[in-house]
């Protein structure tokens, strides 16, 4: 860790491998990892009857010294009698501030009828959160003025309480405008603009989202008026992010006061997005929270995911915020495959197996449908399903006629009927 103040590691016990068997009749064990840490000790689930466990048991230490040991030990569980150790090679001991990790890529060159040439390059694997922008109470404050060829100032300032948002949060501005020249001033324009930097390359910054407000009344010469205004900001947004030299993520949010018949009068304001505090999250409202999930994963947004696994799987609190870290979105899901679906799960307990069939057959309603379209040879029609939020589910009732009032052709409705009932018959 090399570092002298104490901070905060996650452990993550994934997996093992090779293990002896202990049982030797059975030739396998039933293998877990103790964790101990200061005067603390931790322990995964027993897997049974393996000899490669997979565990992804995550723990958070706290107050971490370079001078601390983790010690780990992997024990053969036994149902009557004390635990045995599987051996002084599942057994190890690490002071925090020693461990240390490298990563490099190989590329290698396949000549034709000549030895294969081989460069190894060193990179650079930060923890991507502690390259993030932390919670602040910096307030905004920024103003400025401009006088247009028909004479007088026009004056824009703009103020906030902070500077640090989550996604999905709204930015509430305190919009002020003094109007000291013949212009009549109706609306400011907002945009978000997104810019980043790799490895000291600056990208051209790019508009992620925009908004128009209109003033309660107009400004009219020699008029000034102060309104609070709020710019909602996306749910998808990644966190602020800066390493030296590597990487460099910012936003700024653009106010621009639209001048007529004049060139308008811009502020940026710097603005921090940061992960949301687990501590403001409140429980959503199952009522309303519930019936805004689409019938469609593909089109779930994080916020959807949060109120799909907290009402209507009850999943316990660990899984949620996992989910709800990444924001990972009915998009993420739709394109992870069994393996990575199983593991974002793992951490469920018993509810694990459950919450993984519940996301399976969420994808397979929507994958489903395709699939069978695909398979006839009609995935132009796609799109006419999924406007019509036609799942797996309600294929079996769909009739000629509904068919026909969603201008299919009728070869491709004989296709579309003959493929749900041969899909019918094997379900």
């Amino acid at each position: 860790m090399a570092n002298n103040k104490p901070r905060n590691l996650r452990i993550v016990i994934a997996e093992a491998k090779e293990l002896k068997a202990n049982n030797t009749l059975a030739g396998a064990s039933d293998p877990f990892t103790v964790l101990k840490f200061k005067s603390t000790t931790y322990k995964t689930d027993v897997i049974k009857n393996t000899l490669t466990p997979l565990w992804n048991y995550i723990v958070d230490l706290q107050n971490v010294e370079d001078n601390d040991n983790l010690d780990f030990e992997v024990f053969d569980w036994e149902r009557i009698g004390s635990n045995k150790s599987i051996g002084k090679e599942c057994r190890s001991s690490i002071q925090a501030g020693e461990y240390k990790v490298e990563y490099s890529i190989t590329f290698y060159a396949d000549t034709v009828n000549l030895p294969d040439e081989c460069k190894v390059k060193p990179i650079r694997v930060v923890n991507i959160e502690d390259t993030n922008y932390k919670s602040t109470a910096l307030p905004i404050s920024l103003n400025t003025s401009k006088s247009p060829l028909t004479g007088g100032t026009i004056e824009l300032s703009v103020s906030a309480p902070k500077n640090c948002y989550s996604p999905g949060e709204d930015i509430e501005l305190d919009v002020r405008v003094v109007n000291k020249s013949k212009k009549t001033i109706k609306r400011v324009d907002f945009s978000l603009r997104k810019r980043e930097e790799h490895n000291d390359v600056k990208t051209v910054p790019l508009k992620i989202a925009s908004a128009t407000k209109q003033f309660i009344s107009k400004v009219y010469a020699g008029g000034t008026i102060s309104q609070p205004m709020a710019f909602e900001l996306p749910n998808n947004l990644i966190p602020s992010t800066f390493s030296k030299g590597m990487l460099r993520l910012e936003y700024e949010l653009w106010v621009q006061l639209d001048i007529p018949n004049c060139v308008d009068l811009y502020l940026h304001v710097p603005i921090n997005v940061v992960f949301r505090d687990p501590t403001l999250v409140f429980p959503p409202n199952s009522l309303t929270e519930c019936s805004q999930i689409p019938n469609y994963i593909k089109d779930w947004n994080d916020r959807h995911v949060y109120s799909w696994l907290l009402l209507k799987m009850n999943a316990p609190p660990a899984i949620v915020a996992e989910f709800d870290r990444f924001n990972i979105q009915g998009c993420d899901i739709m394109t992870f495959d069994d393996a990575l679906l199983e593991r974002f799960c793992s951490g469920a307990a018993d509810k694990s197996l459950e919450i993984l069939n519940a996301l399976r057959m969420e994808k397979y309603r929507c994958e489903g449908v395709r699939l069978m379209l695909k398979s006839i040879q009609l995935p132009h029609i796609v799109s006419d399903f999924e406007n019509q939020c036609i799942t797996t589910e309600t294929l079996g009732s769909l009739t000629d006629q509904d068919l026909r009032e969603m201008n299919i052709k009728i070869g491709d409705r004989k296709k579309i009927l003959a493929a749900i009932q041969s899909m019918m018959r094997k379900h």
